[in-house]
């Protein structure tokens, strides 16, 4: 997603854009068995319904929405939601369509709503990966579901359970002394501790941490680790990495080093947090230049060959960190 991009509740008010943007996807046969194309007036209609819809908004200009409708009638299906997530053809590949479906995903959880459930067409592999980035697993495939455009349509079914995806962390407060502690994903290596503070920080539900580097210099990838210097270190509840601007001792940026996490862990007191290497790194150097790290030690963890679940999810964080870096999203 990009820096500065909202998500928020929709309102009646933003009906017409949400039917402008859900009209582009019917009309471009991506995401959808609807053919007809919805009027701001069948919009507004959904509001009378018990279920969010979220936007996500640009520059003032909303670029996505996610919604959620009933799943079945009977009671039994009561805490379930179907989903659908729209995002304008200006902005698709962006990170608005994650933004809008983590800030759905939050509020059918404060809703009270258990689970939210969709069918993708199959060839829809963007749609796809985005679901599974930020926790949908894939059921199983409905062969020839349905017709569009007189072609029978395969769908993908996903679902993600709301209340496992989304616990509450203790709120951390500027100028706050936190432990942070680095573990390794599936590795004996003994946990490294080091002391930080909350620091400001105006980048959407992302947590900065002032560190110092305590050890000795050292150049990694390019990027100099001076004794003394200053690291900020951005991590998200939402995302599965973090960013670490590095500072020398004078204060200069010497780069970006960014790790794939696991989703981070916050100690009930607030007084920890925890962060997951799993294993691939990115960095991002002042000349604009960026590479991956430790490939080759990656390869020979067994995960790519043992958990293809794993893996994928690894892979997804990777993809969406470089993105981040090449849109220039933590440029300073």
């Amino acid at each position: 997603m990009a820096i500065g991009d909202v998500a928020r509740l929709a309102t009646v008010a933003d009906a017409a854009r949400i039917a402008d943007i859900y009209n582009q996807g019917i009309e471009d046969r991506i995401a959808t068995f609807e053919t007809e194309l919805r009027t701001a007036e069948a919009v507004r209609d959904w509001f009378s319904r018990p279920y969010p819809i979220v936007v996500v908004e640009r520059q003032g200009e909303v670029i996505a929405w996610a919604s959620a409708s009933e799943y079945r009638p009977r009671t039994c299906y009561a805490q379930n939601c179907e989903f659908s997530v729209y995002v304008d053809r200006t902005a698709r590949g962006t990170g608005a369509g994650k933004q809008a479906m983590l800030a759905l995903m939050a509020n059918a959880a404060s809703a009270g709503f258990h689970k939210l459930i969709s069918r993708v067409f199959v060839e829809n592999r963007a749609s796809l990966r985005m679901l599974e980035s930020v926790g949908f697993r894939q059921v199983g495939v409905y062969h020839q579901h349905g017709q569009l455009d007189g072609i029978w349509k395969d769908v993908v079914i996903v679902e993600v359970l709301l209340h496992d995806r989304h616990p509450n962390p203790p709120t951390l407060t500027n100028g706050q002394h936190l432990m942070v502690t680095k573990t390794h994903c599936r590795d004996e290596k003994p946990p490294i501790r080091y002391s930080g503070q909350v620091v400001p920080c105006n980048r959407g539900d992302w947590i900065a941490i002032r560190a110092e580097w305590e050890l000795a210099d050292t150049v990694v990838a390019g990027i100099r680790f001076e004794n003394g210097g200053e690291l900020i270190e951005y991590f998200s509840p939402t995302k599965l990495y973090n960013v670490f601007c590095v500072h020398d001792r004078a204060g200069a940026l010497t780069g970006l080093y960014c790790n794939v996490t696991a989703p981070i862990v916050i100690s009930d007191d607030g007084q920890e947090l925890v962060w997951e290497d799993r294993w691939l790194d990115a960095v991002k150097l002042p000349d604009g230049s960026i590479a991956i790290l430790d490939e080759d030690e990656y390869e020979a963890s067994g995960i790519p060959s043992s958990d293809p679940d794993l893996d994928l999810e690894i892979r997804t964080a990777l993809e969406d960190l470089l993105e981040s870096l090449r849109r220039g999203d933590w440029d300073l």
